[in-house]
């Protein structure tokens, strides 16, 4: 979400879940989150898809 998105009023704060493989949430905790996010742009990743395979 871009992150004009991300604050009402600056008092919510708006989040979006998916689902991550045991090696993505990994890479999370290895590397951030912002990493994680660079490389699904960079690979073009489509999140919402339920059945995507791993970037990893």
């Amino acid at each position: 979400m871009p992150e004009e998105f991300a604050f009402v009023d600056n008092k919510c704060h708006i989040y979006m879940g998916f689902f991550v493989s045991k090696k993505e949430s990994e890479f999370i905790k290895k590397y951030g989150r912002e990493q994680f996010e660079n490389l699904l742009e960079e690979k073009d990743v489509d999140v919402i898809e339920i059945k995507r395979n791993s970037v990893l």
